[in-house]
């Protein structure tokens, strides 16, 4: 039950950076980190919508240590 409630704070926060960083962002690097930051957002929204973490969304979480509760997956036919 935590892993939903850490996506559903990472998902608060990632909507509050990238709300913050599109008022200003002007520069090239910083509208590519503004793109990733809003895939990211996508990518955990269905993740929370269809109760399913790919691994490839742990693994990219697990990189930015953005949540801690995400433990490995079991391998699952939808990923």
């Amino acid at each position: 039950m935590s892993e939903w409630r850490d996506l559903a704070e990472l998902l608060v926060e990632l909507d509050l950076a990238i709300e913050d960083l599109d008022s200003w962002a002007s520069a090239p690097e910083d509208v590519a980190e503004l793109a990733r930051r809003e895939e990211l957002r996508d990518q955990i929204h269905l993740a929370v919508r269809f109760h399913h973490v790919p691994r490839h969304l742990r693994r990219r979480l697990a990189e930015l240590g953005a949540v801690g509760g995400l433990r490995p997956a079991p391998i699952d036919p939808r990923d």
